[in-house]
């Protein structure tokens, strides 16, 4: 009986469903390899050990063929061009990727400003509230005092003092208070018309 030379171990026929094979061809002539070498390929695929940070980028008929073209000038498959594309871009030498973390941060620190900025807004309003109110007190009880006409000359001077002062204090605590409010409010509308010019110049890029 003829030994079986290694050759013959390795050849499997194989029936295809009707049109399959016609597939099968036309995708090989697309990727540049025989029919063979393109069943092989499509085998070792199905084989490949499954791992968890694989993902799949769906990618439209204009895209993938510009992709396999791209491809084929580089002597590569389509899935190993596409892996070095994506490495040389995501690099983390590369510009593209030291652009994108400057931007990440540049986005955390406008955040922080908000928060910050968002505190301070609450803090002056409890600050206003807070000081507003002891000035309007102290204004209403030397007022009472007046009003009860006593002969104390003393503290009828004292209470005539007060009242000035407080209205004083409180029209300049109205004043600050509303100018403080001012400055805030054109902040918060500089931070926005940042975030909207660095989201347009985003959407003119992807165009």
């Amino acid at each position: 009986m003829a030994e079986r030379t290694p050759q013959s171990q390795d050849k499997y026929i194989v029936r295809f469903p009707e049109g399959m094979r016609d597939e099968i061809k036309m995708s090989a002539d697309l990727n540049g390899r025989s029919l063979n070498a393109e069943i092989i390929q499509r085998l070792k695929q199905s084989y490949t050990p499954y791992r968890e940070d694989l993902f799949t980028i769906r990618l439209s008929p204009e895209t993938q063929d510009a992709l396999t073209l791209d491809a084929l000038a580089h002597d590569k498959t389509d899935e190993e061009r596409a892996e070095e594309i994506l490495t040389r871009n995501y690099n983390i030498q590369s510009d593209y990727t030291d652009l994108l973390f400057r931007y990440n941060e540049q986005v955390s620190r406008i955040g922080d400003l908000e928060e910050r900025n968002d505190a301070l807004k609450k803090q002056l309003e409890r600050d206003f509230v807070l000081y507003y109110t002891k000035a309007t007190q102290l204004n209403n009880f030397a007022r009472a005092v007046l009003n009860t006409g006593t002969g104390d000359e003393a503290l009828q001077k004292a209470a005539t003092d007060i009242v000035s002062l407080t209205e004083v204090e409180m029209t300049l605590l109205r004043d600050r208070f509303e100018d403080a409010e001012f400055w805030v409010s054109r902040r918060d509308i500089e931070i926005e018309n940042k975030r909207d010019a660095t989201n347009e110049g985003r959407e003119v890029g992807d165009e």
